[in-house]
Formats: structure tokens, sequence, C-alpha cells
């Protein structure tokens, strides 16, 4: 097989000749796999279409890639190793590097992992004169429903735009399922008259997922401070203004979801006092009917020992003992019963 070792700096027919001899033999490792998916549309260009083989200016959806396809990527377009090994790391924060003039982006996207479960996932966009590539571990609906539906919107050889209409597109997710998270949170302060441990189990769960889109906004602002101050992308400045917009939008949802999260702790207090009163309740019930069990106990303990006492030769002594304790137990029980502090008998 031949293999031709080609510097992304050169010509752009040079890359794509590469690419090309790297997928013509079947048995190559370096094939591409159905995982690999091209996309391209230039300015002239009517909607977006999805290619065989890459061309200079493609968009590259890599998701779920195997070693080959690992192998592919990093042979034939000269990307860097242990970044992409990085972008397979589902706990990797986000941050930005440079490496032989490709800018390599890390954000947290929101994913779907069962139904209702959310969480977020790595994503790394890759950003070269000559390609865009999105590489994830997971297929990414927010990725694919992009893909779907802005097919007469996306140039995929306006890199830096394309790059910002994912960023709203991600961040159109995250403020939906923010919104949807603070309803579900109200409803349970507002609307739930009993607690119980699946509603627990719920609000710890929201919790979490707050958590986890608090630090993806927080690091993904340091980004977009990095993107506008430092100069790693090329922009101009309807670029700038839309990632200013992009910004100010992250901290918006910062700010709402920090106002969630206080919600969220002072439902858990509430719930906390209510469980509280209710162990208290039970704790009370057990030790009134402790003591009143109590007096029949040390009645017959009395009976039971080798002493002169009243009535032990009576053959109906027993019926004594028994209508004593039920009285005491009686009279008890109405003390209680009235006493503030067992309130609960009443």
């Amino acid at each position: 097989m031949r293999h031709v070792r080609v510097n992304f700096g050169a010509r752009s027919s040079a890359v794509e000749h590469r690419v090309h001899i790297a997928g013509v033999a079947g048995s190559n490792p370096a094939e591409p796999k159905k995982m690999i998916r091209f996309y391209y549309r230039s300015i002239q260009s009517n909607t977006l279409k999805r290619i065989k083989n890459f061309r200079n200016g493609s968009f590259i959806y890599v998701f779920t890639p195997s070693e080959n396809d690992f192998y592919f990527l990093k042979e034939n377009f000269n990307l860097d190793e242990s970044l992409l090994k990085d972008g397979l790391d589902p706990y990797e924060i986000s941050r930005i590097e440079q490496k032989n003039n490709k800018v390599y982006i890390f954000l947290r996207a929101p994913f779907l992992k069962a139904k209702e479960e959310f969480f977020t996932i790595t994503l790394l966009i890759i950003i070269s004169d000559n390609f865009f590539v999105i590489f994830s571990k997971e297929k990414n609906f927010i990725i694919y429903k992009f893909i779907i539906k802005n097919k007469k919107n996306i140039i995929t050889t306006q890199r830096t735009k394309l790059f910002i209409q994912i960023l709203s597109e991600i961040y159109e997710y995250f403020n939906y399922l923010i919104l949807k998270i603070n309803k579900e949170v109200r409803k349970m302060a507002f609307e739930v008259s009993d607690v119980s441990e699946k509603e627990i189990k719920k609000l710890i769960r929201l919790e979490i997922i707050l958590r986890d889109f608090y630090d993806a906004l927080i690091l993904d602002n340091v980004i977009f401070n990095a993107i506008l101050k430092k100069g790693y992308l090329s922009l101009f400045q309807e670029d700038k203004e839309l990632i200013e917009d992009l910004f100010l939008k992250a901290e918006q949802l910062e700010d709402i979801v920090g106002t969630i999260l206080k919600n969220i702790s002072n439902i858990r207090s509430g719930y906390e006092s209510i469980f509280a009163n209710y162990v208290n309740k039970i704790l009370k019930i057990l030790t009134f009917f402790t003591i009143l069990l109590a007096i029949p106990t040390v009645i017959t303990s009395f009976y039971g020992m080798n002493l002169k006492l009243p009535f032990e030769s009576n053959r109906y002594a027993y019926v004594f003992v028994i209508f004593i304790s039920l009285f005491l137990m009686i009279a008890l029980f109405l003390i209680f019963k009235f006493k503030n502090g067992y309130s609960f008998l009443k």
C-alpha cells in the first residue's frame, strides 16, 4: 500500500490526495468506518451534502470511533493523539488548546443517557485551515439534529461561523433543559403534599444534573474569553458580537442554575425538617408505649419474687393484678393524652 505523508500546511489538493489513498484498500488499517461522516457545502452550494471522501473545507463528524477510525484521523489529518484521547474521556473539563496550526476546543454538551436522565459529555471540536471536526465518544443527538435541520444554513468552508452555530445549538438545549428542571423543582416545592423517598431521589438527581451544567457553563465562559482575547480564531466583528452574546447567554444560564440550586437547597432543608419532625413523633409514640407496657411488667415481676405478697394465696389474685395494671395504664394514657407534648394521641 502506498503511504504518503503530507504536511497540512501544504496545498489542499495534496491533503485530499493523501486521504483518498488511505481509503483505497479495504484491508488498510487507516480506512475510515461508518462512524466518520464527511459533509460539505460551499457558499455556491444550495444545501449541505454528505460526501463519501474528504475534500478541502469538509465538516467531519466522528462519534463512537473504533481503533481504525482513531488511527485514520491521527495519520491522515495530522491530529494530536493525546488530545484525541482526551476527547474520548467522558470527564474531560472544558478547555482550549492549539497545536500544529489546529485549535482543539473541549466542550461539555448535554447528553441524554436514558429517559429523563441528562448529563454532560465531552465534545471535542477541532478547527483547521482545511477542515472542521466534531469528535465525540457518543453519538450526540444535538449535533445530529443540528445537521438535519440546518442543511440550508451550514456552510462548512466558513469554519468560525459553523463553530458559533454549533455553540448556539448547544446553548439552546442547555436553556431548554434548565427551564424544564426549574419547572419540576417549583412543582415539587408547591404541589407535593407528602414527602416520599421517590421525591427525595428525584430532587438529588436534579441537583446533580444542575451541578454538572453549572460547572460546564463556568468553564465555557473561560473558553469564550480566550477566543476573544487570545486570537485562537480569526474573527470578524460580527463573529465577535455573536460570541459575546453567547458569553452573556452563558452568564444568564449560570444565574438561573444558581437560583434553582438555592431553591433545591431550601426544599431539601424543608424535607429534613419534615423528616426530623416525623422521627420525633415516632420516637414519642414508641416512648409512650414503652412506659405503658412497663406498668404490667413491674407489677407482675413483684409476684414472681419469693416474698410474702398480698393475695398470694388467693386463687383469683391474677384478676386483681390485671385489674390494677389496666387501671394504671388507662390513667397514664389519659394523662399523656391531654399533655401538649403528646398531642399526637388526640
